[in-house]
């Protein structure tokens, strides 16, 4: 007995046995650029749009900047704030329409009555104004700064650091490396950057140009009134930067708010038909032939802002600012 006993014991020890399955590798978390009390506190859903995170505010906010450690937002009342470390704190008083940025600041229009100032103010620093101005900001490059006037046709381009500016003889511009694209009347024009050497891209066949433009890596967007015959609100059209013909991609697409471009893809918020006062964020690629809704049930969204795995879209009904899956 004790003999058999032995050798089961030993037919049992010697048995061959599969290793176990590795365990699933980790769903991966998009990063999003803001410090760590801004972080996205779960893994988010899969599908492109989806909320990652609503950021309720005390004021409403306008137009975006984001960075690696804070959120600077304009607001639809007076004031600039910068959101961080879970608190809001106002670092300018005036009214400003409109707020960008790059590597080392935020540049805007402060203004006061008829009293306007481009202010430069550095992440670390003190604001310092660059030059007077009545109007806004509309775009800025590695070195440049363009504003846009509320009483004139011309655009002013300001050295970031200060310096004497330089007047545009265009109104509606956007800006890459090499040349100035802008909006006149119905037609897309583009300069060098000194404003010169003026060709004319394409035009629209009906109506006038209205928001834009926006850049993509091979379009320029904008949005007009009355682009095709059979459009009752505005549309959303495009020409490539090189010149050709003005494409309607989105016909009777309601009022525009606010239309931006970053590499390959436009976004943009319109009004929902037939509702009014609720927008949606639509989105195309340079690819696409017509655009996808992105996401929807918006109050009074402005500014949008996109990084490479994140929409920030500024929302004033209610306050807040809401992340999305890019």
């Amino acid at each position: 007995m004790k003999r058999a006993l032995v050798v089961l014991a030993i037919a049992a020890c010697g048995e061959k046995r599969e290793a176990p399955p590795p365990p699933p590798p980790p769903v991966p978390v998009p990063s999003i650029p803001v410090d760590a009390a801004l972080a996205v506190d779960a893994a988010p859903p899969a599908s492109s749009g989806a909320i990652l995170r609503e950021r309720p505010l005390d004021t409403p906010p306008n137009t975006l900047v984001v960075t690696p450690n804070a959120i600077y937002f304009s607001s639809l009342s007076p004031g600039v704030f910068m959101l961080r470390d879970g608190q809001t704190k106002e670092i300018d008083d005036k009214w400003v329409t409109r707020i960008m940025g790059d590597a080392d600041a935020i540049y805007y229009v402060s203004q006061e009555n008829d009293d306007g100032h481009l202010m430069r103010h550095p992440y670390a620093g003190d604001p310092k104004p660059l030059v007077e101005w009545d109007g806004w900001i509309q775009a800025i490059d590695d070195t440049h700064v363009y504003l846009q006037g509320f009483r004139t046709r011309t655009s002013l381009k300001v050295p970031k650091l200060g310096g004497d500016p330089l007047k545009l003889p265009c109104r509606s511009l956007a800006v890459d490396g090499d040349h100035l694209y802008c909006m006149e009347r119905s037609e897309f024009v583009r300069y060098d950057k000194s404003g010169k050497a003026r060709k004319v891209l394409g035009r629209v066949p009906k109506g006038r140009l209205t928001e834009g433009p926006a850049l993509t890596a091979k379009y320029i967007y904008a949005s007009t009134e009355g682009a095709d015959t059979g459009n009752v609100g505005w549309s959303i059209v495009r020409v490539p930067k090189t010149g050709g013909t003005v494409e309607v991609v989105a016909p009777d697409v309601g009022n525009i708010y606010e239309l931006v471009g970053v590499e390959h893809e436009a976004y943009w918020v319109e009004t929902k038909h037939p509702t009014p006062r609720k927008m949606i964020v639509r989105r195309m690629g340079d690819a696409d032939t017509e655009p996808t809704d992105f996401a929807e049930n918006f109050g009074y969204a402005r500014g949008i802002v996109v990084t490479p795995e994140v929409v920030f879209v500024a929302d004033s009904e209610p306050a807040r600012i809401v992340e999305l899956r890019r």
